[in-house]
């Protein structure tokens, strides 16, 4: 059974602890506290993802390019 979980780390701590984990997949928002970073296309620009690395720590480091119309 799969289960879709949107930002709720106090129901993921418990299910990760009692093994009822499988696969977690996390989606990453340019959002910073609450505003958003990037106004997708506003401008008639959009992002594009040219990197991304993950350190050894878990962390993930993306780069990202104004992809030109």
């Amino acid at each position: 059974m799969d289960i879709l979980v949107f930002g709720s780390a106090d129901l993921m701590n418990p299910l990760m602890r009692h093994g009822f984990v499988d696969e977690l997949r996390l989606m990453i928002f340019t959002v910073i506290v609450g505003k958003r970073l990037f106004e997708d296309g506003e401008d008639g620009r959009t992002l594009k993802l040219v990197d991304s690395k993950t350190l050894g720590t878990g962390v993930v480091s993306l780069a990202y390019r104004p992809e030109r119309s």
